[in-house]
């Protein structure tokens, strides 16, 4: 759908309505994605150095990351530059750890807490 999207929009041969219908359709996806929760496998690199992690985004303002072993957790939320990552340790780790667990099936549910508010 964004390979749609003309580079120079004044030089474009798309018609309004097929201009129209590709920011409808992005918008679309747009919002399908920021009213899910998606788990992804990656590498964050912060302060002190890189890991693979699980995370857990709640769509385009907030996600969780720990990695497999849950020595190595945090939070993110969207900024005006990108996504903002913070460590944590302790109970939140755990908590955090637990979190992922239970959304990928591999724990019985249970409430935890988590340090992140969901806008």
């Amino acid at each position: 759908m964004a390979a749609r999207l003309p580079e120079d929009p004044a030089a474009t041969r798309l018609s309004y309505s097929q201009r129209l219908q590709t920011v409808v359709g992005l918008l679309a996806q747009i919002d399908r994605f920021n009213t899910d929760l998606r788990s992804v496998t990656e590498i964050k690199t912060l302060e002190d150095g890189s890991h693979e992690v699980q995370t857990l985004y709640f769509g385009l303002s907030s996600a969780l990351f720990s990695n497999p072993s849950g020595t190595y957790a945090g939070f993110g939320k969207a900024g005006p530059s990108g996504w903002e990552w913070t460590t944590v340790s302790g109970r939140d780790a755990d908590n955090i750890a637990a979190a992922i667990d239970i959304y990928s099936a591999r724990r019985a549910p249970i409430f935890v807490t988590v340090p992140i508010a969901v806008d």
